[in-house]
């Protein structure tokens, strides 16, 4: 058995995060850059799963399998920051974030090595400055989509609901037709609808590198967001509460999949892209300036295109 190995490993929340299918995959390569080792395991679905979850997992998966092949020295590297800078003690762990469980197996298994005299070092990797990263990427991201897709087609009313809840990771487009790869694992899962935010994979998401929340100064922390319910979520502490419901959800843009952020009653625009949105009390869901809604006329509804209803 070699004494050393190096371990990329990703993880992928599919095709919406959070809310979506979530994925863990490694690729182990020998000293002669050989592939000995690929393997890729679905998560779940739904509550819970997100892909800072996905990526902590994915390292807590690869370093079992290092210890139980007996090596001596475990390199592990990923393109998530936020796995990174937890396991190297640079930031520190909110125990209610979702990611938590994974994170704590990956803990354990570092401790555990290394007081069996194991090296073990986790390191930050750009995403494409290894082929192998797009390998890992590459299992991750199908075994992931994979499970979603069987779970859409058994379930296609759960899945509408839960792509209420999650932002469209538009990673289809970057991936080529599945390879060769050995056949995935898939373990059998459930949906829960949410009932919070999980403010830290929140906060994460809107970041455009995943930045540990508990750094970000408190003005950083965006108020006003727009909740399905079209009522506001306001900060309260480390968490959202919304004004108007007991179940906050963030509303996003259907134009790029970004949280909209409150101008006014019933009126919102995308954080990122800036389009405008104004809630349909009919249909009780948000609509962009592009799309048409129902105008309430008594108990009647009658379309009526939303930059108008806004003019009005």
């Amino acid at each position: 058995m070699a004494k050393a190995v190096t371990i990329f490993s990703d993880g992928a929340c599919e095709p919406i995060n959070p809310c979506g299918a979530a994925a863990a995959a490694f690729v182990a390569v020998n000293h002669e850059n050989e592939i000995v080792y690929q393997d890729a395991k679905v998560l779940g679905i739904g509550r819970g799963m997100t892909s800072n979850l996905a990526e902590l997992a994915a390292i807590a998966e690869a370093l079992k399998w290092a210890e139980s092949q007996g090596y001596k020295s475990v390199t592990i590297l990923s393109d998530s920051k936020l796995s990174v800078n937890l396991l190297n003690g640079r930031w520190s762990a909110n125990q209610s974030a979702a990611y938590y469980p994974a994170y704590q197996a990956a803990k354990d298994v570092i401790v555990a090595l290394r007081e069996k005299g194991v090296k073990v070092i986790i390191k930050w990797t750009p995403r494409d400055e290894f082929w192998f990263n797009t390998v890992a990427d590459e299992l991750a991201f199908n075994a992931a989509k994979q499970a979603w897709d069987e779970f859409e087609r058994n379930h296609p009313s759960e899945a509408k609901r839960l792509r209420r809840y999650g932002r469209p990771t538009g990673k289809e487009a970057e991936h080529s037709p599945e390879p060769n790869f050995n056949q995935v694992q898939v373990n059998p899962v459930g949906v829960l609808e949410p009932l919070e935010i999980d403010t830290e994979a929140f906060l994460a998401e809107l970041e455009a590198q995943q930045i540990e929340p508990s750094t970000l100064p408190a003005k950083q922390l965006l108020d006003d967001i727009a909740c399905l319910c079209g009522g506001r979520l306001k900060v309260v502490g480390r968490s959202y509460r919304c004004l108007r419901c007991s179940n906050p959800l963030p509303a996003f843009c259907r134009e790029c999949g970004r949280v909209l952020q409150v101008t006014g009653e019933g009126q919102a625009k995308c954080v990122s892209c800036g389009l405008a949105h104004i809630f349909d009390r009919l249909r009780r869901s948000w609509f962009s300036d592009n799309e048409t809604l129902l105008k309430l006329n008594g108990t009647e509804g009658t379309p009526v295109a939303a930059a108008e209803v806004r003019k009005g």
